[in-house]
């Protein structure tokens, strides 16, 4: 009678710090409670480990950073506060947590490369709209509209920086490649309302960079990237949603 029944959705962008660790067989392990948190983003790596980022259950500032290893045993935990929540990506062994947090309006990002119980180093930056850990080793790429990073999360250093007008990245764009570190970016053109699609590549030892061209797309219409291959000696091919681009990587970026 005009009436549309509709279910209650069971997650909201905030929920309680609750999280259950199971066996793929349904076995409990671990069942964690944060009374004093809601988690607003939670982020699992494919060997089983878990990432969230909560924020305090009565202050909206208050911001803890949260990982654990496929047991739900706590690893590493990050407080801080602002106004904006904090980034966090883990290393594929589980040994440093990598925190990027960005206050309004700064411009600047603050990188944190935490060990158990301590902080190893603290990077000022350009803002940095994409980050990513290589699931082979302790490296971190972060990369913004101005700049590329690799970051050694072992000892917290900077391998090196490229100081560069990127632009746009992609989303998914920033990847490692094997030996290289591929960064699909996008050179916008307001006017013409399209965007030059492009990749980045740069070698991991010491950041040498090379670019090979893609192609054009409307400016509202930016695609995901799916993956970066290499189908041949100094060729790379950028996969989309719907299509592949091959390009040959040659010469600085424009």
């Amino acid at each position: 009678a005009n009436v549309i029944p509709l279910p209650e959705a069971p997650h909201a962008p905030i929920r309680a710090h609750e999280i259950a660790f199971l066996t793929h067989a349904g076995a409990m392990l671990a069942e964690v409670r944060e009374p004093d948190l809601l988690v607003f983003s939670a982020a699992g790596l494919a060997n089983g480990h878990l990432v969230t980022v909560s924020r305090g259950a009565t202050d909206e500032s208050a911001w803890t950073v949260l990982a654990y290893d496929p047991n739900g045993r706590e690893l590493l935990r990050h407080v801080t506060t602002g106004s904006v929540p904090p980034q966090a990506l883990l290393t594929a062994d589980g040994r440093r947590l990598v925190v990027l947090e960005q206050p309004p309006g700064s411009g600047t990002a603050i990188v944190s490369v935490l060990a158990p119980q301590r902080r190893l180093k603290r990077h000022r930056l350009p803002g940095i709209t994409a980050m990513t850990a290589d699931e082979r080793s302790s490296r971190i790429a972060l990369a913004g509209a101005s700049v590329v990073v690799l970051l050694d999360a072992t000892t917290g250093k900077l391998r090196w920086r490229r100081d560069e007008p990127v632009d746009f990245i992609l989303p998914d764009g920033l990847r490692f490649d094997g030996r290289r570190l591929a960064v699909v970016t996008a050179a916008r053109d307001r006017v013409r309302e399209r965007a030059r699609l492009g990749l980045r590549s740069y070698r991991l030892t010491d950041g040498a960079g090379t670019y090979g061209a893609l192609d054009e797309v409307p400016l509202g219409a930016m695609p995901t990237v799916i993956d970066v291959e290499a189908p041949a000696a100094g060729k790379r091919r950028v996969v989309l949603p719907e299509r592949a681009i091959d390009t040959t990587i040659e010469g600085d970026a424009p």
